[in-house]
């Protein structure tokens, strides 16, 4: 018998700009090191899904913008 690793995990959230926290519409979102990712909304959020549960370096990189990264987020 074969069983199927769970994929169903996500990390949300939004991007903002600092010092202002305005949100950063459009912005590339990628899981460090893939081409798994998301883009944000008008209101800076995004879902990234169908991932392992686990813990992934989340990197935004938009233009006009310093590149970001947030280490260590929890996909559920």
């Amino acid at each position: 018998m074969a069983f199927a690793s769970a994929q169903n995990a996500i990390i949300s959230g939004t991007v903002t700009a600092l010092p202002s926290n305005e949100p950063v519409p459009f912005a590339p979102v990628f899981i460090q090191g893939t081409t798994t990712g998301a883009t944000t909304d008008i209101d800076g959020k995004f879902l990234i899904s169908n991932l392992q549960p686990g813990l992934y370096n989340i990197e935004c990189a938009a233009i006009g913008y310093k590149k970001a990264i947030a280490f260590e987020v929890e996909a559920t």
